[in-house]
This record gives C-alpha cells, sequence and structure tokens, in this order.
C-alpha cells in the first residue's frame, strides 16, 4: 500500500461542492424554463392523419379516409335464382328476419321470453321495397304481383300516412295462406267466425281496403275488432251523422255522464269516461286496441270495415326505425360509404361473432349482445334484412369495389 494514498481518494468521502449564486442557476430562470419546453414539444411525436380524424370524428379505425373505388352498381341481392320470383322472395324474406339468440346474450329469462313473443308476434308482411330488392326486374315484379293478386294467392296492404313514394312504408303484401294460417292460430275468435273471415277474405278484391260487411255480421265484427283482424275507418266514423248521433247519446246516457263517473274507482277506465270516450265525443285517433265501435255494436252500422292484421303498426315502426338507424351509422363515415363488413359490424354493436359472448375491439372489454341496440330496441332484426329494405326503398346503393368486397353509399 502506498503512503500517498489518503482518505480523500474513498468514494465514501466526498467534498460539498460550491453552490452557485442564485442570479447564475439557469435551470431556475424563466428563458430556461421556455426552453425546456419549447424543446418537449418538438420532441412530442405527432398524431397521423387517420388518428386525428378518427379522434376528432368518433370514426372507427377500419373506417377508409379516401373514396372507396366503385367499379359498378349491384341491383339485387339475390344470389339464388330461386328467389326471382315473387312468391320464394316472399318467402325467404319472412323466414330471415331475425337472428337467432345468442347462447351468452347477458338477458335475463323475462327479457328472452319478451323477445321471443315479438318475433312471434309479427304479421307476416312483405313490404314492396323488400321484393324489388331482391328481384331484378321491377316491370316483371308489379305483373307478377298483379297476376297472383288476381288469382287470389296474395294481398295488398296500403297503410295511409306511412311516407310517399319508393321509400314509403304504405304498401305492403302478404300471403293469403300466411294470413289464413294467422287467423286460425287465434284463440280468442271462435270457429264459426274464423269460417265466415276467411271467406270473406278471399272473396273481397285483392287489395285490402274492401268492406268486410257483405260476408260478417256486426256481432262477428265486434268480435274479430278485438282480435285485431279487422278495423273501421274512422273518418267514415266521423262523417257517418248516424254513428255520431248515437255517440252522443251513448255518451250522455252512459259513457262520459257525471253520474257514472263519480260512482267509478280511482284510477280505473271508467273513471275517465270508459273505453272509446274520446272517439265517442267527436274525437279522433285510433289508439286504442278497444273502441267505441268494439264495445257498442249500434256504432258499427254505417262504418266501413275493412280486413287487417294484428301487431302490423309494430311491424311498420320496426322496419322505420330500422333504416334509419343503418342510415345514421352509415353517416358516420366520412363520405357516408363503407364496406359492407364495417357496416356489419357497426349493425351488430361491433361484436365479434366468433366469439360465444360479444367481445369488442378492445381485448379487455366485453359487449353482450343484450347491451346492443340491435337486441335491445330492433329485437335481434338482421342486418341483411335492413339493407335490403333500405336498399329498395332507393336510400342506399351497393356498389362493388374490387378490393374490400361490396361498399354501402347513403343516396
Amino acid at each position: 500500500m502506498p503512503f500517498t494514498f489518503t482518505a480523500a481518494h474513498s468514494s465514501r468521502i466526498t467534498k460539498p461542492r460550491a453552490r452557485k449564486p442564485p442570479s447564475f442557476d439557469r435551470k431556475g430562470s424563466s428563458l430556461a424554463a421556455a426552453a425546456r419546453r419549447a424543446s418537449a414539444q418538438r420532441s412530442k411525436p405527432k398524431r397521423s392523419s387517420i388518428e386525428v380524424i378518427n379522434q376528432d370524428s368518433g370514426r372507427d379505425e377500419a373506417d377508409p379516409v379516401e373514396r372507396l373505388d366503385d367499379q359498378g352498381i349491384i341491383k339485387t341481392l339475390a344470389a339464388d335464382l330461386a328467389l326471382q320470383d315473387v312468391v320464394p322472395a316472399m318467402k325467404y324474406i319472412c323466414s330471415n328476419m331475425f337472428d337467432e339468440l345468442p347462447e351468452r346474450s347477458g338477458m335475463s329469462s323475462t327479457r328472452i321470453a319478451e323477445l321471443l313473443n315479438v318475433q312471434k308476434a309479427m304479421p307476416p308482411i312483405v313490404t314492396s321495397a323488400h321484393v324489388h330488392a331482391l328481384v331484378k326486374s321491377p316491370t316483371s315484379v308489379e305483373k307478377e304481383v298483379s297476376k297472383l293478386a288476381r288469382a287470389g294467392l296474395i294481398k295488398r296492404i296500403a297503410v295511409p300516412g306511412r311516407g310517399r313514394g319508393s321509400s314509403s312504408l304504405s304498401d305492403g303484401l302478404v300471403l293469403v295462406r300466411d294470413w289464413v294460417a294467422m287467423v286460425d292460430g287465434t284463440t280468442d275468435v271462435p270457429i264459426s267466425v274464423k269460417e265466415k273471415y276467411i271467406a270473406g277474405l278471399k272473396n273481397t278484391s285483392s287489395h285490402v281496403g274492401g268492406d268486410m260487411r257483405r260476408a260478417i255480421d256486426d256481432e262477428a265484427i265486434t268480435t274479430l275488432m278485438r282480435a285485431g283482424l279487422v278495423t273501421a275507418s274512422t273518418s267514415t266514423l266521423r262523417s257517418s251523422h248516424n254513428v255520431l248521433t248515437s255517440c252522443r247519446s251513448s255518451v250522455a246516457g252512459t259513457l262520459a255522464s257525471i253520474h257514472s263517473i263519480s260512482r267509478a274507482a280511482s284510477g280505473s277506465v271508467d273513471a275517465v269516461g270508459g273505453q272509446g270516450a274520446v272517439l265517442a265525443s267527436g274525437g279522433g285517433g285510433g289508439g286504442g286496441s278497444s273502441g267505441v265501435c268494439t264495445s257498442d255494436i249500434r256504432l258499427l252500422k254505417g262504418c266501413e270495415v275493412s280486413a287487417s292484421l294484428p301487431n302490423t303498426g309494430a311491424f311498420l315502426n320496426l322496419i322505420d326505425g330500422a333504416r334509419s338507424h343503418l342510415l345514421y351509422l352509415l353517416s358516420k363515415s366520412k363520405y357516408h360509404e363503407a364496406p359492407l363488413y364495417l357496416l356489419r359490424e357497426r349493425w351488430d354493436g361491433n361484436t365479434s361473432t366468433k366469439a360465444p359472448y360479444g367481445r369488442s375491439k378492445d381485448p379487455f372489454s366485453i359487449v353482450l349482445p343484450a347491451k346492443t341496440k340491435k337486441w335491445k330496441d330492433f329485437y335481434g332484426l338482421k342486418f341483411d334484412f335492413v339493407l335490403a329494405e333500405c336498399l329498395g326503398a332507393g336510400q342506399i346503393e351497393v356498389f362493388e369495389t374490387g378490393s374490400v368486397g361490396m361498399g354501402v353509399r347513403s343516396v
């Protein structure tokens, strides 16, 4: 050991450094802080244009930034040649309306029962726009529909006030045998009344709107109206002087008299005048399932009664809401166009169909079908069904891209 080695060379002994005055501290000066902020901003990586678009507009990362290549319009969605006739196309549409319930749906037993009952209660109505989306020639569709209607195989349904033009929901088609099967499955109607109704349905014109009074008496009409199989025209009810007179006399005597209302239980229907009090007093509206015409046979005299299907309004509201929602999903893209697979994922709630229960794009989060709008509001309505509805109504265009399959754009 050399004699020149001292404790100053040891790493355990350090000498305090001399501190500089505060005026010479570069780190504490405002100019140094500004320089550090500027260098940090320069070193921060910039976001790409795709990330800026996706984060600012809420679009998916898979959404293309540029327009899709258009290599030709696809006029029909039917790949099977057997669907080029009207009757096979209508059968296909009615049997492929809803998706099957997933095994792990995240729904309670009550919700599952409600969903299945709604699906089962849907009437066998097919919109004319949906048929046009599957059959290539619109002219041949109209000719075949007219021929089948004259032969008594199908019936046309017209619902006023459901829009105009090709995108309206006012024009529908029903197979007569499906209609008869629904009538046979009704438990609230006696067999004798069912037979009269089916005979009158087959004897009326091809367009559902003819008066059923010639084939059915007033008592049977009352029973059928409670079941939703016939409907009375409210305009005819208002314009008929005899019906209004009987309505006012019944209101003064039984329905909305002060004596009967005062004796009714609080919260009951009789406490507000009974069923159909608004219509009986001269008001309008067809919201009630059983109004004055169903409770008083005298009011049916002079009313025009036509055949109808139960839950027609619920069916039309479901189709209208599904069309609007698909157009909304398409509007989330930059140019209101998207590949077909991307639009399908959006309709399904961005869940993967390969997983037993839906899994979102984030691998750490699980999306159950019960949380998606497809199952909450539309009861499992198929994407292909809604796509054909919008295509036949002229609200969208389907085209071939050549690179990512088919593309969809709003019109």
